[in-house]
């Protein structure tokens, strides 16, 4: 939790959580035209801040989830790696929302063309049908814990590790994915196809897409982010139009099932292009 941003999800344990460095996430949509300003300024700051010695860098590659479906190109990430690797940091890629083929690849480090040092996964591994998280990491970190002492190990293990239910679901999704990785492969030139029309409505702001995720910012209302109540609006109008989303405040953002219909995700951008022509 002290890893997170500090926000209105943990405030109330702020007092207990130690002190981390934070270096600026440069976002950025189609057409950002100062994107780079953006990039070179959080390099620099990243710099600045592993010169003093660093254990590591955590981030998630390519989107951030929670924080409002922020996105970055990937070689923005590829220098942030580079930088990290010369500090002799490790760098920890936090793939629970981006793996699985949700950023056009089956994870997003390779589009980043990367290696962290270490990997979370969960949700995708099992295509949610029952909770299960795993770590990877590269050899030399895993060899470390391999002793006959028994000091060596690695005692903070998982409850549920290995769940027979949870390793089977794992499978099976698994082999679905590599049964037909086209599916999130070309799935980034559908949400362009549809997002055409939903560009040209007055409130819709920097439109972004990697991969199976789309987002864009809704400008209305003082407040940003989950502040903003206009995403509880969306939110029920689009239930009573038949469709399900979950707006992030004012951001608005489809994650859909890879086992989605064309008709299916056609529909979904009407209803969105309905409620918000009307709002």
């Amino acid at each position: 939790m002290a890893l997170g941003e500090r926000n209105i999800f943990n405030e109330n344990f702020d007092n207990l959580m130690f002190p981390v460095k934070r270096a600026p996430w440069p976002s950025t949509w189609i057409n950002d035209e100062e994107v780079e300003i953006k990039e070179n300024k959080a390099i620099k700051i990243l710099t600045k801040l592993l010169k003093k010695p660093t254990v590591a860098v955590i981030l998630e590659p390519l989107v951030q989830g929670a924080g409002g479906m922020n996105m970055v190109r990937p070689e923005f990430i590829r220098q942030v790696s580079e930088i990290v690797k010369n500090n002799n940091s490790l760098l920890i890629a936090d793939e629970v929302l981006t793996g699985f083929g949700r950023c056009g690849s089956l994870f997003a480090f390779q589009k980043a063309n990367i290696i962290p040092d270490l990997i979370s996964i969960s949700k995708g591994l099992t295509g949610g049908f029952l909770p299960m998280g795993i770590t990877l990491a590269k050899e030399t970190i895993f060899q470390s814990f391999i002793s006959d002492s028994p000091k060596k190990t690695f005692w903070h293990g998982h409850s549920f590790t290995a769940n027979p239910l949870g390793c089977a679901a794992a499978n099976a999704s698994l082999d679905l994915l590599e049964k037909d990785p086209i599916k999130y492969l070309s799935f980034e030139e559908k949400h362009l196809s549809h997002l055409k029309k939903i560009k040209e409505l007055p409130l819709v702001k920097n439109i972004r897409v990697t991969g199976t995720i789309a987002a864009f910012d809704i400008e209305i209302g003082k407040n940003k982010g989950y502040l903003n109540n206009i995403g509880k609006r969306i939110k029920a109008l689009s239930i009573k139009k038949g469709l399900f989303i979950r707006p992030l405040g004012n951001v608005i953002y489809l994650l859909p099932p890879l086992c989605i219909t064309d008709n299916q995700l056609e529909k979904s951008y009407r209803i969105i292009y309905e409620i918000l022509s009307d709002l």
